[in-house]
């Protein structure tokens, strides 16, 4: 099975090597034998291993409850990892590609955190995917970067955003060589990811990391049938929600690093600082699962689910007339996960919010909406009869729509720009005396708050951005459309915070 290297722990030197046996779990087994045992608990959690809880809630709570652990002797410390949080962390990395993997309980917020505070310091340019998640802004705005967005292709007939080419990359570190990383989302939250071999060489070529928010993606390069990962393209740091596209539980994820260009005791440093000193115990342990079901299943899943969802899709394209499932137009730059439905009407008869909606009303829970489509995010544990009884009820909306009045919808175009140099940093911006003012009177001002639409928690301005009347238009827009926003101080979006100039 091969070979690996096993530190001691973040901040240990010494080194010895194991076999890797994928068939193992070693923190869900440690957690089984903590069980069994069946000592008397006198140390945290309070419910004494489910003892003492919510009469209720215990029928539900009661298995888990009793492997609900802390670090005692034989369930290790996930600060500092010696036993079986070390070995579940290793075959993670041999798993995915890495050469070491720390496990998050904070989600991949955790980790962008912490890669944030790792990789730059205060005053650092870094190019970073302008339509990045929010966690990454909060990173970079601890550590005092000073990012350079790289603004995305849309896909014009959709309003998709596609993602960063690696000519416009290029572009980039020419027009701004003193960056010293480059952060990049693939996928994003429509399935869309990009050519990143080509925009590792790139970086590699100038000394510098590329890091990317692999947050969809980490059933990325398991099978074939599927884009390759971030790793296997070259990346350095990669974060993923196993929780989103794998079988850990909601809340867990992975934080993976390759390479020499990466100190990993300073980002463990800083995992230790951002991660709770208490750790779930049983998140931990779902992760190691779903990295030992990946290995006895889920592949099998996996190239499965590929031909399943190609069948299927190719079967409503041929019925469907009102309604659309997004194919990626063929291209060398970007790729499509097969296991995300974008969904749309073919006229605009309804908003993406409509069809929410619409499929919620008939079982059918779909991940987000937006202005125009709503996404479905497919597993690798997809049965064909839900996916059976998701067809029946677009098929149903389909025919529905054909007695339907088209409505206009209002068209977006893009704004014409590829690169945005904030006027002032994130932490500048948020650090200056600001004031909220009607939203009408913004254009010209520096925008002092993050404005989130939710989902997908993508920042539509952040702070330091100079805020323009395109970006006025949009937010009434999706305002009247009834979209929540996240960050802002005035929740009806009449008023914008907006950085004062030091005379007023």
């Amino acid at each position: 099975m091969g070979k690996y290297i096993l530190k001691k722990g973040i901040l240990d030197s010494r080194k010895e090597v194991l076999g890797v046996d994928q068939s193992k779990a070693p923190l869900y087994e440690a957690l089984l034998a903590y069980e069994k045992e069946g000592k008397i608990s006198f140390h945290v959690p309070g419910h004494k291993d489910g003892k003492d809880f919510d009469e209720e809630g215990q029928a539900r709570f009661s298995p888990l409850l009793s492997i609900d652990g802390t670090e005692v002797n034989g369930l290790d410390d996930l600060h500092h990892p010696t036993g079986a949080i070390k070995e579940a962390q290793l075959l993670a990395a041999e798993a995915f590609g890495a050469d070491w993997s720390f496990f998050l309980v904070g989600g991949s917020t955790a980790g962008n955190l912490a890669v944030a505070l790792s990789v730059v310091k205060p005053g650092d340019q870094i190019l970073v995917q302008r339509n990045s998640h929010k966690s990454i802004f909060h990173g970079l705005m601890l550590a005092g970067a000073k990012p350079v967005y790289m603004v995305p292709e849309i896909h014009g007939e959709s309003g998709i955003p596609l993602g960063i080419s690696p000519k416009v990359l290029q572009e980039g570190l020419i027009r701004f060589p003193d960056v010293k990383a480059v952060w990049i989302t693939s996928p994003n939250y429509y399935g869309i990811g990009m050519d990143l071999g080509e925009m590792a060489k790139m970086t590699g070529e100038r000394g510098i990391l590329l890091i990317v928010d692999e947050a969809h993606g980490a059933h990325f390069g398991q099978v074939p049938g599927l884009p390759p990962s971030a790793l296997q393209c070259g990346a350095d740091l990669v974060v993923q929600s196993t929780h989103k596209m794998l079988s850990s539980m909601t809340m867990s994820s992975m934080l993976h690093g390759k390479g020499k260009r990466i100190n990993c005791e300073k980002i463990g440093f800083y995992l230790s600082i951002l991660q709770s000193s208490s750790p779930s115990y049983p998140l931990m342990a779902s992760l190691d699962l779903a990295r030992r079901h990946l290995y006895k299943k889920g592949r099998n899943q996996l190239s499965q689910g590929i031909q399943l969802l190609q069948h299927k899709k190719e079967i409503l394209q041929s019925r469907l007339e009102n309604c659309m499932i997004f194919t990626l137009p063929g291209s060398a730059e970007f790729v499509q996960d097969s296991f995300k439905w974008v969904i749309s009407t073919t006229n605009g008869q309804l908003t993406g919010y409509e069809l929410l909606d619409y499929l919620e009303s008939h079982g059918c829970v779909a991940e987000m909406a937006d202005t125009r489509q709503v996404v479905c995010a497919l597993s690798p544990g997809i049965q064909e009869d839900e996916l059976n009884h998701l067809m029946k009820v677009l098929l149903k909306l389909d025919q529905e729509l054909s007695s339907m009045d088209n409505k206009k919808q209002q068209e977006w175009v893009p704004m014409p720009q590829q690169w945005v140099q904030p006027v002032l940093s994130l932490r500048e911006a948020l650090d200056s005396r600001s004031k909220q003012v009607p939203i009408r009177e913004c254009a010209g001002g520096i925008c002092g708050e993050m404005i989130i639409p939710y989902p997908p928690g993508v920042p539509f301005m952040v702070p330091g951005e100079i805020i323009m009347e395109e970006h006025i238009e949009r937010l009434l827009f999706m305002k009247e459309r009834g979209i929540v926003f996240q960050g802002v101080g005035d929740d009806s979006l009449s008023t914008i915070r907006i950085v004062l100039d030091s005379t007023e």
